[in-house]
């Protein structure tokens, strides 16, 4: 909920993908419950982000120095993707 609780869709978009909206949460979980997902991301996910199967969509990447610019840029949320500051 880092982004607040009200989000805008675009039916067609998700139609036309065959899409779904799913939500889940890990915090109300026991804690025996989140170690299973834990191991199982494990098992079956990291294979994958190893492999270059599955990767993570970067919006932009800046140099550290601009690291007030990635807070501006995220607190906006008008990316798509994760915002990374390099060394």
């Amino acid at each position: 909920m880092q982004g607040g609780v009200k989000a805008e869709l675009d039916i067609s978009k998700l139609l036309a993908k065959r899409g779904a909206v799913i939500a889940t949460a890990l915090r109300s979980r026991p804690v025996d419950g989140k170690a299973a997902i834990c191991r199982s991301v494990v098992e079956h996910v990291w294979p994958l982000v190893a492999e270059g199967r599955v990767r993570p969509v970067v919006h932009e990447r800046l140099p550290l120095e601009r690291v007030a610019d990635a807070h501006r840029l995220v607190e906006e949320s008008g990316h798509t993707g994760k915002v990374l500051l390099t060394t």
